[in-house]
């Protein structure tokens, strides 16, 4: 990032308050150029993970929107288990410029929140003949975009995730996967064993319901509408929200579904 900037790249960057000093002090893009998210009793974190690339260039074959679960630290470049997915397409690119734009002159919108500017970014794309759907947090009311996605089910349902605290969401899988008659199936992190959750989503999981407890993190936030049928709109759901009220109610976010029997399988 240093080294675009003094080639001459205009190069921005949005961190949460708590961010590393040390990494932070090293980006040397100009102190105009780097903003850090506001404190408050109303706001969370800004969790995003987002990197947008020459959203606005002449040619559309050229932006790049980079985004994923990965924090960019070394134990999660180098341990705890991630996922990114990288869009070639100039809408999606603009998009996320808006909410970064929104969260970059925050002092525009209040002191305790970043982006409190409304649901003001587009849901729907085409992105190489694929539906792609696009949610930020917490104004376009990401949980019931899941449960959405989720009660699609007809043929399975995996899940990977860190956090998973939104008992909502656990009663409509364990729902949906009854009515359905479904395999499903989850790979959760530790925290999530033994609660309210677990025990909801367990009864259609037998067998197939996993704890990770090693020293790394699974780190993912992504779950797989049938997979394994391609004549039923397979999907990936993934991005930087956790299944939890702050995600849901508080943190600045994003998250997108690629519906895509091609990705769902590479997932």
């Amino acid at each position: 990032l240093n080294n675009a900037y003094n080639n001459g790249v205009a190069v921005r960057v949005v961190a949460d308050n708590g961010v590393n000093s040390t990494g932070w002090a090293a980006l040397n893009i100009g102190t105009n150029n780097k903003k850090v998210s506001p404190t408050g009793a109303t706001y969370g974190i800004m969790h995003n993970k987002f990197m947008i690339i020459d959203a606005n260039d002449a040619n559309p074959n050229v932006p790049i929107l980079w985004t994923g679960s990965m924090n960019w630290t070394d134990q999660q470049l180098t341990q705890d288990r991630n996922n990114i997915v990288i869009f070639q397409d100039q809408t999606i690119a603009r998009a996320y410029e808006i909410e970064f734009n929104e969260m970059f002159v925050q002092h525009l919108f209040g002191p305790d929140k970043f982006t409190a500017n409304g649901d003001n970014t587009a849901h729907e794309f085409v992105i190489g003949g694929n539906r792609v759907q696009l949610f930020f947090s917490p104004t376009d009311d990401p949980d019931s975009r899941i449960k959405a996605a989720a009660a699609t089910v007809n043929h399975d349902l995996e899940l990977a995730l860190y956090v998973f605290t939104r008992n909502n969401i656990a009663y409509l899988i364990h729902d949906s996967i009854s009515a359905k008659g479904a395999f499903a199936g989850a790979i959760l992190e530790d925290t999530t064993n033994g609660t309210t959750v677990y025990n909801s989503i367990s009864g259609v999981m037998p067998g197939s319901i996993f704890i990770d407890g090693h020293s790394w993190l699974m780190h993912n936030k992504f779950m797989l509408v049938d997979a394994n049928d391609p004549s039923s709109d397979p999907m990936v759901l993934t991005g930087s929200h956790n299944w939890s009220t702050s995600a849901q109610f508080s943190n600045d976010e994003n998250t997108v579904i690629v519906h895509s029997a091609d990705i769902a399988n590479q997932y």
